[in-house]
């Protein structure tokens, strides 16, 4: 089995995000791939752990830079040699770019996830966010099985504007709680180490010093705190780099806050100086659903932040968290409420920690493996990574290749099933991509098997003999046909339907009574009809058509129906019971 992921950068998002997902794969079996753009100042940094393949592909950042159309084409090639069975992608326009690159690998059967990390339309977006992004996301959810949104505002948005397969929620993409945890043992050391004594009170952001992350709002809240008492011991910690990194410290000599402002740039020792820090600050214009925030909370740091989508659904106001306005005075408030209040921040600190376990990479990555295993779609019919498996299995085993198309055949090989009728059509059709699948024994095998050989189509004839594991051909196969001479009511044909296979049958007694209204019913033992429905049968849009179809069909055929007639024949009869 094969999974590609797909998005824009791989130091900033792959090897931020999806290492454990990778890892998930590989441990399952699967062979992997990574389809980024290398973003490392030194390209042979790029190293990605449970990657067996990757593919630098060359994608713009800017959905408006001529770039993407090379990186388009690259794409496209790279998705349709591959033959994924599940492609996963992320970022605005690596996600824009694979859906459109994976059509024809989705007419193939390749699932595609989309992982939505915060739409760029949002509750307050500027217009231009609106107008830009929203139409190519709603238009993009038609060529998406799965799109799986990581806070509760672009769910329910989602999920009510956009025709994708199916919209989940996913509590974010999961934070390694065992990194990050309260470790009281490290604050001393990681303070002595920064040059920050026991009695100080540390602030902390974690982020790019961009205009999104707003880090100019608390420094000017910190500037109208300079007559405070507890402002001597007031430092406040910007972990991160950015295009604005001159300009804020520039911003802190006008405010006379430099000697209590320390920017560290990047760090990979984050998780120490949350446990050295005191308060977590995090008032961003703009969130899907924050990481940095969600750490900062399983380190056990009372936050305050800004009130917007992804934020909110991590705080409980006043509870586990405060919200601030994103105004200087405002935030200046919150930032005294915690600084004299030790008790305060100790019970939000608390709550913190309690709320965040839900966001454990472990159940989070669990809350995946259920997605691509039930991954309904609207064709209906997926259990995803256990079908597939399965469908891995006995395709290898019978040499059917997964990008087939395999037909399927349960019953006796005899006179009355009429297997030759299917032998002798693919004979004429010569389709390399199309297999036969015969399940069952009977006297003619050995002459339908000579059949096959002359006419040149003997390895896409298959006959398994007698199978006690048919419900696993049935998950295997694209098509069931019954081309047979005479039938009571079949019951092979009958699970075929409620396995959601599109069924190409005889139009006799019995079959008709199954299928009828179907499009895919050919005249009894006519060789030239069954090739033409054959034909019609292979298209996409008459599979979804014919297994909603049968989907309604064989309801009045389950169990509970016919034993529920059958009383009632049997009440009629006797009126004891």
């Amino acid at each position: 089995m094969k999974v590609l992921f797909v998005a824009t950068v791989v130091q900033k998002h792959i090897m931020e995000f999806h290492i454990p997902y990778l890892k998930m794969f590989k441990d399952h079996g699967w062979e992997t791939a990574v389809a980024a753009r290398n973003d490392y100042e030194n390209p042979a940094d790029c190293h990605i752990p449970y990657c067996d393949h990757y593919y630098d592909i060359p994608f713009e950042r800017s959905p408006f830079k001529t770039g993407n159309l090379k990186a388009y084409k690259e794409l496209k090639k790279v998705i349709d040699d591959g033959h994924y069975d599940i492609i996963h992608c992320h970022t605005p326009v690596g996600a824009a770019l694979t859906r459109l690159a994976a059509e024809d690998a989705r007419k193939k059967g390749t699932k595609v996830f989309y992982t939505a990390h915060g739409f760029h339309f949002y509750d307050g977006a500027p217009l231009v966010n609106w107008l830009t992004y929203y139409p190519v996301e709603k238009w993009l959810a038609h060529k998406t099985d799965v799109i799986i949104t990581i806070n509760k505002e672009d769910y329910h948005r989602a999920k009510k504007k956009f025709k994708a397969g199916k919209v989940v929620y996913v509590p974010g993409v999961g934070i390694d709680l065992s990194r990050f945890e309260s470790k009281p043992y490290i604050r001393e050391k990681k303070r002595k180490e920064l040059g920050f004594k026991e009695d100080d009170l540390l602030l902390l952001s974690v982020g790019e010093l961009i205009e999104r992350k707003n880090h100019r709002v608390v420094l000017e809240a910190i500037g109208k705190l300079k007559e405070k008492e507890f402002y001597k011991h007031l430092h406040y910690i910007i972990c991160g780099i950015g295009v604005l990194e001159d300009e804020l410290k520039e911003l802190c000599k006008t405010l006379g806050i430099s000697d209590h402002v320390h920017f560290l740039g990047y760090r990979n020792d984050i998780s120490d100086i949350c446990n050295a820090a005191d308060v977590f600050v995090f008032m961003s214009y703009q969130e899907g659903l924050p990481v940095a925030l969600m750490e900062a909370m399983a380190c056990g740091l009372p936050v305050i932040c800004s009130k917007v989508r992804g934020n909110t659904d991590l705080i409980d106001d006043g509870k586990n968290g405060l919200f601030a306005e994103k105004k200087a005075d405002d935030v200046g408030r919150k930032i005294e409420e915690l600084a004299e209040n030790p008790e305060k921040r100790k019970a939000i600190s608390l709550a913190a920690e309690k709320t965040i376990k839900r966001f454990d990479l472990t159940s989070v990555e669990e809350k995946m493996m259920k997605i691509y295993k039930s991954s309904e779609n609207a064709g209906g019919g997926y259990d995803g990574l256990t079908e597939v498996l399965e469908t891995q299995k006995i395709r290898k085993e019978f040499g059917i290749p997964l990008n087939a198309m395999a037909l399927l055949s349960v019953g006796e090989v005899n006179t009355n099933k009429n297997h030759r009728l299917v032998i002798n059509a693919l004979g004429k059709i010569k389709n390399n991509n199309l297999y036969y699948v015969i399940v069952g024994k009977g006297p003619l095998m050995e002459e339908e098997k000579a059949l096959a050989d002359g006419l040149g189509i003997g390895d896409h004839v298959i006959f398994t003999g007698y199978r006690n594991d048919v419900s696993r051909f049935y998950k295997m196969a694209d098509i069931f046909v019954f081309p047979s001479l005479r039938e009571g009511l079949s019951l092979s044909m009958m699970e075929a339907m409620a396995s959601s296979l599109p069924c190409v049958a005889s139009r006799i007694r019995g079959n008709e009574d199954l299928l009828q209204g179907s499009r895919l019913l050919f005249k009894s033992n006519d060789v030239d009809d069954l090739i033409k429905k054959l034909r019609l049968a292979i298209k996409p849009e008459v599979q979804e058509k014919e297994i909603k179809h049968n989907d309604r069909n064989i309801r009045k055929f389950s169990i509970e129906n016919t034993t529920q007639k059958m009383w009632e024949l049997y009440s009629f009869y006797n009126p004891k019971i």
